[in-house]
């Protein structure tokens, strides 16, 4: 992993010398990082960028190992960080591998946080969708009470065809789309859903995932597509 980081490292900083620009270094997905060295030739120089983010405070995304990156073939190419480039977002990723499943110490502390916008994307974790009905309105709940104003985003998983029961993702969709509902009948007109079905589709469905779940850069690419166009909606409708 330290091979790997350091090669790409040395790759994006050869771009820079040889075409200056802006340059972003994505760290490990599955990796931590104890000790980061950049270096420069002689007269090369490192300077904070003058460009501003798009909104003043991070998006912040919650949700399972497919937020977090997996399977990505490096770590720029996790359809979060393709986002950010795309609309110069700063954002925090919190994906968590098989564990992200709306604890309420969790959405204590997701709640806590400062941002711009949150996206709720763990339906992929809740072990079942009846611990999905039982958490999803409540983590709503909970960030509209710290933070009345942010847009909110409700996803569905992307892999719709993943399961063993055929009506399982059909009735997660529901429980999304409703509390979807119930917000926006409740006078919310900061609340945007986002269904996962219509992601992993098209000439290239078959290309999208290593194993019928975990997407390839062609499906994080789709997501990155998805997301955007929600995002880009979020961002003109606040006038962040």
């Amino acid at each position: 992993d330290k091979y790997l980081l350091i090669v790409q490292i040395e790759m994006l900083v050869s771009k820079v010398l040889t075409h200056p620009g802006e340059v972003e270094i994505y760290l490990p997905l599955y990796a931590n990082v104890t000790d980061l060295k950049i270096g420069l030739t002689k007269g090369s120089s490192i300077r904070p960028t003058a460009e501003k983010y798009a909104t003043e405070k991070p998006v912040v995304f919650y949700g399972s190992s497919i937020t977090q990156g997996a399977c990505a073939s490096r770590p720029g190419n996790n359809y979060i960080n393709i986002v950010s480039r795309r609309l110069n977002l700063d954002f925090i990723n919190l994906g968590f591998s098989g564990s992200a499943r709306a604890e309420p110490e969790m959405i204590d502390y997701l709640a806590s946080l400062d941002m711009s916008v949150f996206v709720s994307d763990y339906d992929h974790n809740a072990p079942n969708v009846a611990h999905l009905e039982t958490t999803h309105f409540k983590l709503y709940e909970k960030i509209r009470e710290k933070h009345p104003d942010i847009p909110y985003i409700m996803a569905s998983r992307p892999d719709f065809d993943n399961s063993n029961n055929p009506n399982e993702s059909l009735e997660r969709i529901n429980v999304i789309y409703n509390n979807f509902r119930r917000a926006k009948e409740a006078g919310d007109n900061n609340v945007y859903f986002l269904n996962g079905k219509g992601i992993f589709t098209g000439r290239d469905r078959d290309l999208c995932t290593i194993e019928g779940c975990h997407p390839t850069d062609v499906g994080f690419l789709k997501m990155a597509d998805a997301f955007e166009d929600i995002l880009i909606r979020v961002i003109n409708d606040k006038k962040m």
